[in-house]
Formats: C-alpha cells, sequence, structure tokens
C-alpha cells in the first residue's frame, strides 16, 4: 500500500480489498485482514468512512467488532484480526479514539474468549501492546483483570510450549 500511494489505493487497491474481504478462499480473507492496517493508513479518512465501502469501514477501524472476519468461522482468520488489533487501533486518532476504547476493545475482550486456542493465545499475547493504545483513554477494567490473568497458570497451559508465558518475559 505505501508503494502505490494514496491515489491508486482509493482507485484500485482498496476496491480489491473489498472483494478480498469476502472471498471463499481462506488464505484470501487472512491475507486481506493482515494488511488492513497498511491500507488503513493510507486511503483518506473520507474514502474509508463511504457507505459504500463496508469492509474499508473495517480499514478505518468504526465496525471492526461486527465486521465478518472478527466472527469468520476460521480460526485462522480471527487469528489474523487479533494479531493485526495493535496496528488498528495504533491508526485510531482523534475521532476515532472512542471506538478504540469501545469497538476495538470489545473485539479484544471476545477473542479473549474464543473457542480455538489459537485466537486465545494470540489475544493474550497482543493485549498489552493494545492496553498501551488507550494512554489517555478510559481502560475497560476486563482488559486488566484478564492482562493480570497472565500469569496464572489457565493462561499459560493454554499451549504446550507455554507461548504466553514466554512471550511476557522475552517482552
Amino acid at each position: 500500500a505505501p508503494l502505490f500511494g494514496r491515489d491508486l489505493c482509493e482507485q484500485f487497491v482498496g476496491l480489491e480489498f473489498l472483494s478480498m474481504g469476502e472471498d471463499p478462499q481462506l488464505r484470501v480473507r487472512k491475507e486481506a485482514v493482515s494488511n488492513l492496517a497498511s491500507i488503513g493508513k493510507i486511503v483518506s479518512p473520507t474514502f474509508s468512512n463511504k457507505d459504500s465501502y463496508p469492509f474499508l469501514k473495517v480499514a478505518n477501524f468504526k465496525k471492526f467488532t461486527n465486521s465478518r472476519l472478527c466472527k469468520d468461522v476460521n480460526w485462522g482468520v480471527r487469528k489474523s484480526c487479533i494479531d493485526s488489533i495493535y496496528d488498528i487501533a495504533n491508526i485510531c486518532k482523534d475521532d476515532l479514539s472512542e471506538h478504540k476504547e469501545t469497538e476495538l476493545t470489545e473485539a479484544v475482550l471476545a477473542f479473549l474468549k474464543d473457542a480455538n486456542k489459537w485466537v486465545k493465545i494470540s489475544a493474550y499475547k497482543n493485549l498489552g501492546p493494545f492496553i498501551s493504545t488507550l494512554q489517555g483513554l478510559k481502560i475497560n477494567e476486563k482488559l486488566i483483570e484478564n492482562y493480570l490473568r497472565m500469569v496464572d497458570s489457565s493462561v499459560n497451559n493454554l499451549s504446550p510450549d507455554n507461548e504466553v508465558a514466554d512471550f511476557l518475559m522475552n517482552n
């Protein structure tokens, strides 16, 4: 996206991403989610707020929790969503900050309760960085509670390698 620039992203790349978010292929949806932040940084806010671009609304992160991608039946797509949450939250500035407090926080809390352990592990790994983007905003108490639970054995034992604990110690 940065190589194409704003005009090409708005005229071509953004429209391609619109269709990729609905693609039946798992890999395509995962890549689309992984690159939302890149597109969101380039396109103008007026472009991504247009009602005719619902997928790019997700790129502008106002409706992230209600997007089909966050609730995709495939855990890999959901994991891509939580893996990109930090970058998504960093794009939310000024008028989008309230959405970071509400919609994105709700998305993170939902990912922490996800039925798939890999999505949960990724949610816990991204919890601290996400909380750091809330600087100066109201932080939901449930985020803090879950952050403190990261040292609990029920969270550390999500994977056989104790990935959450290893992540905490290395960061």
